[in-house]
């Protein structure tokens, strides 16, 4: 049952849905793979792995893929709170067991005083990029950037900014050598670059000292806490979008395991699992900003049925739901 702010049920539209997964698919991912499906329930919506975008040289168990999950989950329940739905989420267990990610309950009524800030957020949310670019050498405030990471710090996930200078150090070095070990790889790099057109893979000229480094990890190493991870990150970026801090996450540091394992017990003590590096600066203002990278449509990924065994026809001109067109009116999601 949801708390006192939800004061009754609603009933389910797919109009809503729709907007709500068409907010989803803008998620970020790894490798710009956008691993995910949707599937429209009786009471809402869910969210499932698409196994078959997984990349299998760069993430061989999966960890990239749900972390990319988790972000487009976190996506979904700020676009549903913007259309005045109070989500209530039912997260896996097992998230690789084949079954739903998390479901998402779409009956309850937000509360009219948390409208505002939800459709501010949305809008907020929607003007998100990863932005390569080398960022201006103004440093990120530690008492900011402690701030931004404490929003992160949410489901068993810890945020931890990386302020000592012989962590730091250590950090960095641990980046730039995956970046090398991943860029030796041909087939890795084919892989990657297959998805991505703006692929990181080998590149080791990102980092530089007024970088500021946050370190996302968790008490287990279990595909449940990867799909949180994916969520502290969308949290944490719509925090840093706000103030105007531009994020890059760094996954090639968790990719390769002889990096992550140093990293691991070298800056975290051994104390925690390492699942996420980002980066994190101020962009020059006088930058234009990036469009945004193509995406799936909705009708790509979004199925209607509640039974998880039915596969969506891949064929051109298959029929499914619309596609639908996105865009902030006011902060508000609307269908073109």
């Amino acid at each position: 049952m949801p708390g006192q702010q939800c004061v009754h049920r609603r009933d389910v539209r797919h109009d809503d849905v729709a907007s709500i997964v068409a907010a989803a698919v803008r998620a970020p991912s790894v490798h710009n793979t956008q691993p995910w499906r949707w599937r429209t329930t009786a009471t809402g919506v869910a969210l499932y792995a698409d196994h078959e975008r997984r990349l299998a040289l760069a993430d061989p168990q999966g960890r990239g893929m749900l972390i990319s999950c988790g972000a487009a989950l976190e996506h979904a329940l700020v676009a549903a709170r913007a259309l005045g739905i109070e989500p209530l989420v039912h997260r896996s267990a097992d998230p690789m067991d084949g079954g739903p990610v998390a479901t998402i309950d779409l009956t309850w009524h937000l509360d009219a005083p948390d409208l505002d800030r939800a459709r501010a957020d949305l809008a907020v949310l929607l003007r998100r990029r990863t932005d390569h670019r080398r960022f201006t050498t103004w440093p990120v405030p530690p008492v900011l950037l402690q701030d931004l990471a404490s929003v992160a710090a949410r489901d068993g996930v810890q945020a931890l900014p990386v302020l000592d200078p012989a962590a730091r150090l250590r950090t960095e070095l641990l980046v730039h050598q995956a970046q090398d070990v991943q860029g030796r790889d041909a087939g890795l790099v084919s892989e990657v670059r297959r998805c991505s057109a703006d692929a990181e893979i080998g590149r080791t000229d990102g980092l530089v000292l007024s970088d500021a480094l946050v370190v996302l990890a968790t008490a287990f190493d279990a595909p449940r806490d990867w799909v949180v991870i994916g969520e502290a990150l969308t949290a944490l970026w719509l925090a840093s979008t706000a103030a105007e801090i531009s994020v890059v996450p760094l996954c090639q540091v968790v990719e390769v395991d002889q990096t992550r394992d140093v990293l691991r017990w070298d800056v975290l003590g051994g104390r925690l699992h390492p699942q996420l590096v980002v980066r994190l600066g101020w962009q020059e203002l006088s930058r234009s900003t990036l469009p945004p990278t193509s995406r799936r449509s909705v009708a790509e990924v979004l199925d209607n049925g509640p039974d998880p065994s039915v596969t969506r026809d891949p064929r051109p001109g298959a029929e499914g739901p619309p596609a639908v067109g996105l865009h902030a009116v006011g902060g508000m999601l609307h269908d073109s």
